[in-house]
């Protein structure tokens, strides 16, 4: 199948294990930092990818989408009542729902800015690369892959809707 080979299995796998750890359900498995912690790190690694980015956005876990579960987290502050978050969730909040804000051309076309080389002159010479088989088969060798990978303004409007 198309997920397969997209990495599809893998992340959908690591959402659930996110997911889980973001639940009521478990608790008693480790503390309740170590919990956030570790969905926070999942999730700030899957949300730089389109897929997975729609998936926190909309897929049910249980009965909610985990974007659903990290703005309870994020409102509610921790378990205890205190209303404050440790400063390392907090970073890890604000990476996921910043990178679920943008999409990934927006970050590609940022990160060229005030850069002696543009981004349509780096395409390129990438496209050289692979071109000329020096790309090794690396992801981004191709210079579409980017720009072409469906995180569209549309779909950013979806998720932050």
């Amino acid at each position: 199948s198309g997920e397969k080979s997209d990495g599809g299995e893998e992340r959908g796998s690591l959402l659930e294990v996110a997911a889980g750890l973001l639940s009521e359900d478990g608790e008693e498995a480790c503390g309740e930092g170590d919990r956030l912690s570790r969905a926070l790190e999942i999730l700030s690694y899957l949300s730089t990818r389109k897929e997975a980015k729609e998936d926190i956005a909309h897929k049910k876990f249980g009965k909610t989408t985990i974007l659903q579960m990290l703005v309870t987290r994020s409102s509610g502050g921790d378990k205890e009542g205190t209303g404050t978050l440790p400063p390392l969730a907090a970073y890890g909040l604000a990476s996921v729902f910043s990178n679920l804000a943008v999409t990934n051309a927006t970050l590609h076309r940022e990160a060229f800015r005030d850069k002696e080389i543009t981004m349509e002159e780096y395409d390129r010479l990438k496209g050289l690369e692979h071109a000329a088989g020096a790309g090794g088969g690396k992801a981004g060798g191709n210079p579409s892959t980017r720009e072409d990978d469906g995180d569209t303004p549309e779909t950013l409007a979806a998720r932050v809707e």
